[in-house]
């Protein structure tokens, strides 16, 4: 096998093949695959409202039981 040879084989057909892979992985997504990407970024952006929400509770939960502690101690 000469270098040419060698060269096409091992380096410009498995770039191709990648290339390919690549390119359909991307032109995978449909637009209808665009109205479920947006709901699942509204689920994302509520529940890290709903943690939010939770961390001052248990914030307000800390304060209260710290406050206890200082009256019983």
């Amino acid at each position: 096998m000469s270098h040419g040879h060698f060269f096409l084989f091992w380096l410009i057909i498995p770039t191709l093949c990648v290339f390919l892979v690549f390119k359909l992985l991307r032109d995978r997504r449909r637009p209808e695959d665009e109205p479920q990407a947006t709901d699942e970024a509204r689920m994302i952006q509520e529940m890290y409202r709903s943690l939010s929400r939770m961390e001052e509770r248990i914030e307000v939960l800390e304060s209260l039981l710290a406050e206890e502690g200082r009256k019983d101690g």
